[in-house]
């Protein structure tokens, strides 16, 4: 086995337990670290390969978390486990007797395992069902440029409709007011919901993304508010139960109604796949979209030579936001399970193995780098830091990652930008990088002087979904809805129009 020669942190089995990195990997957790935990993924990626179990193994260099996603055989992982599963997906458990003789042959094949204090989880892989192949099929087909283009209007005036609500008050706080909202209520103009369905439906989704935690592979237990989680799902599961047998396939006066019509019966989606497709961009756009959106105003916040481009230069905002993507993701966390016996750039990981992908960290992989940090003269935005050119999955699971090595994003666009899982992409990326960019262009144009309102923004217990809780924001002023929102329209090479 070419575990040892990994460069990893490996104690003897026969020594005393120690903390190293596996201490380093469970400070993860600390509420402390929510605010920036850059430097403590920069210390645990130069550790390598951890084990804080025989079956689970986190991986955090670029290197590693490439040859995972790129792999067939890494399959996604619920990250609590069989009772946190989201629903609608199936499980295929490796058996007991197959785990136990791969964490036996693990165990003598190398003598050296950082061996941790933790309760071994019990993760199965989460294997997509039919309906939602055909789900992706179908969405791969409507999502186009041209879609997206059209879907443009809708979302300047959304933006516009938020920004109004909140400019007689003079300040703004953009998760609730702006990051939490707009991605709901597109998806609801979308299928045809009620604006009483859109503050029902974020209630209940918010406890919903909390699957994703990587509690039970890391700590050995149920991320925070488990319970309230699972009756979420529940209360979710009757809701849209509901609206399938009340309403079939009719999305009534959604967007997507006329799309869907005009579909041969071959191909158009049942009453429960076009229902199991709007909760899965639900879930999506309430937690990875919401955290894009703040992150974006944050970076321009943080970045005022950035706001002021993209004042001048609308088709600035796309740069942003894949910079944003990469150096401050809201997807920091992912998990794959071994569907067989892996090589992982000479890491042996046993069948059934979990593997935990610190994929912020990866993105951030100095010996990925292709453009410097501050001072850079590169065509890209400058927000402090230099970037891979990897590409990212700051959405999502993507298997692309690593791919396109050399590129930047003075083109426009990263490499990898698919955020996909193994096997197909995220279908909800393009949109959400579309209310990004609009979102930051509405944001420079129609708020003056905005600044921090208090001190340091406050984040959300989460893990894998790091996001922000507050960024309350002062300005001198709001600037009309009837300003025109760019000189003229610019295409840009992220699908669609800005």
């Amino acid at each position: 086995m070419k575990t040892g020669q990994a460069r990893g942190l490996f104690v003897e089995e026969s020594a005393p337990r120690t903390t190293g990195a596996g201490s380093l990997v469970r400070c993860l957790f600390e509420p402390a670290v929510r605010a920036d935990p850059y430097p403590l993924l920069e210390r645990i990626r130069d550790h390598g390969p951890v084990w804080p179990d025989d079956d689970v193994v986190v991986f955090s260099s670029c290197e590693h978390c490439a040859a995972v996603l790129r792999s067939a055989a890494a399959v996604p992982t619920s990250a609590t486990g069989t009772t946190g599963q989201p629903r609608g997906h199936g499980t295929v458990p490796v058996p007991p007797a197959e785990r136990h003789r791969h964490r036996h042959r693990h165990r003598h094949q190398h003598r050296h395992v950082l061996t941790a204090p933790v309760v071994t989880p019990v993760i199965t892989p989460v294997v997509t069902p039919v309906v939602t192949s055909v789900v992706t099929s179908v969405v791969t087909s409507v999502v186009t440029p041209e879609v997206l283009a059209l879907l443009g209007p809708c979302v300047r005036e959304l933006i516009d409709d938020l920004l109004d609500s909140v400019a007689a008050r003079g300040r703004l706080e953009v998760v609730t007011d702006l990051a939490y909202p707009l991605p709901v209520a597109l998806v609801c103009r979308l299928f045809g919901l009620t604006e009483v369905d859109q503050v029902w439906l974020r209630r209940r989704l918010m406890p919903s993304a909390r699957v994703w935690e990587p509690h039970r592979a890391l700590l050995g237990t149920e991320p925070p508010g488990h319970d309230e989680q699972l009756r979420a799902e529940s209360e979710l599961d009757d809701f849209f139960g509901d609206v399938a047998a009340r309403r079939g396939t009719d999305l009534g006066d959604g967007l997507l109604a006329p799309t869907l019509a005009g579909l041969s019966a071959d191909v158009r989606p049942s009453a429960d796949e076009t229902w199991a497709w709007c909760r899965a961009l639900l879930l999506g756009a309430l937690e990875s979209t919401a955290d894009l959106l703040s992150n974006s105003v944050l970076s321009l916040l943080r970045a005022p030579h950035e706001q002021e481009s993209i004042r001048r230069r609308p088709d600035r905002a796309a740069a942003v936001v894949e910079e944003v993507l990469r150096t401050d993701p809201p997807v920091q966390v992912l998990q794959r399970t071994a569907r067989e016996d892996l090589d992982v750039c000479g890491v042996h990981v046993p069948k059934g193995t979990t593997m935990v992908l610190l994929v912020a960290a990866a993105h951030r992989d100095p010996r990925c780098l292709t453009v410097p940090g501050p001072g850079r003269t590169g065509p890209g935005p400058d927000l402090g830091i230099g970037h891979t050119g990897l590409g990212h999955t700051g959405l999502g699971a993507g298997h692309d990652l690593g791919r396109g090595l050399g590129s930047g994003l003075g083109s426009g666009r990263a490499p990898g930008h698919d955020l996909g899982l193994v096997g197909h992409s995220c279908t909800g990326a393009p949109t959400a990088r579309l209310m990004a960019r609009q979102l930051l262009v509405r944001f420079a144009q129609r708020v003056e002087r905005p600044r921090f309102a208090t001190g340091t923004p406050t984040y959300r217990p989460n893990v894998a979904l790091r996001g922000l809780r507050a960024l309350w924001v002062d300005a001198d002023g709001f600037g009309g809805r009837a300003q025109p929102w760019a000189p003229r329209d610019v295409r840009t090479p992220h699908n669609g129009f800005l």
